[in-house]
């Protein structure tokens, strides 16, 4: 009876432990924002820190990213038009570079001591392996390739990546589009809405001006959320490597969207908006967009604050 007591005691406690607190209170991890280069989005950063610490983790590393660089290149093409036999070729060829890659470099340290090589070159789990991992699948149920066209000594890892994915029975039947979901239209919707406010806002009269302040804020919340919902969808589309890389900069690339960065920039440059008055979110972008465009603050009231 004793012994019932203590465990009975232990798992009302456990649940009040700190270290059960805070696991439990954790909150999933999101998808970090895209990097952005002149105002248009790029799946890694233009401007990586050197992290090489030995040459055999500078050869690692530069492996990987010339590996990742050859199978974007081989994406890098409407889905349509991987049904072309040279296309398939090169995505066969970069499939077996890639993976050829991950190989011979991802087995020396990831078994033995896999916490000292995280983060590093000989990690290929980054979240642009992920994305070519993706990529690869959705290639194989679309039979952009099969398994007998890979090199023996890659097929095995191939076959874990595409494992319990449907093939289709013919090759190139169909036009095959990721993102043609529910959600689309929803997500069409919030760029129309957007734009559309962002640009009432910005073509109004009373945006050049300080008074009423309630106007300019009122603007300012508008283009926000317009380059807010930008960098949102942008960065699903980053999800799916470089073809989404492509649709995002399609999407976003409009006569409207030229429209509204270039009132945005005389409303920066004349002192009306400030990067105080964007989500905190989209500030890369709009930084890249407008790079050294701000000017001083025109009007007297404290700035509408970011959320």
């Amino acid at each position: 009876m004793r012994i019932l007591s203590a465990v009975l005691a232990g798992l009302i406690v456990i649940p009040f432990a700190p270290g059960y607190v805070r696991q439990a209170s954790a909150q999933p991890s999101q998808s970090p924002t895209p990097y952005y280069v002149n105002g248009q989005p790029a799946l890694s950063d233009p401007n990586p820190q050197d992290l090489d610490r030995t040459p055999a983790e500078k050869a690692a590393r530069a492996a990987h990213r010339a590996a990742l660089d050859t199978l974007y290149a081989a994406f890098d093409h409407p889905w349509s038009a991987m049904c072309a036999l040279e296309q398939r070729i090169g995505l066969v060829k970069a499939l077996n570079v890639y993976y050829g890659e991950r190989l011979r470099f991802a087995r020396k340290g990831g078994w033995l001591r896999p916490d000292e090589w995280k983060g590093t070159a000989f990690d290929w789990k980054t979240i642009e392996d992920i994305r070519i991992e993706r990529l690869t699948r959705v290639s194989f149920a679309n039979r952009y390739f099969v398994m007998n066209e890979l090199e023996p000594r890659v097929i095995e890892l191939v076959t874990d990546v595409v494992r319990g994915q449907p093939s289709r029975q013919h090759f190139c039947d169909e036009e095959f589009t990721p993102w043609t979901t529910g959600i689309e239209g929803y997500r069409q919707r919030d760029r129309e809405s957007t734009r559309a406010n962002a640009l009432a806002r910005l073509k109004s009269r009373s945006a050049r001006s300080c008074e009423p302040a309630i106007v300019r804020r009122g603007m300012a919340t508008d283009v926000s959320e317009y380059y807010q919902v930008r960098v949102e969808q942008q960065t699903n589309l980053l999800e799916w490597g470089t073809p989404g890389l492509r649709r995002a900069r399609d999407l976003w690339s409009t006569e409207a969207d030229r429209t509204i960065e270039d009132l945005t920039r005389t409303m920066l440059r004349e002192g009306y908006l400030s990067l105080d008055d964007v989500r905190k979110g989209a500030r890369p972008l709009v930084a890249s967009l407008f790079d050294g465009v701000v000017g001083a603050a025109r009007c007297p009231e404290q700035s509408a604050k970011a959320k």
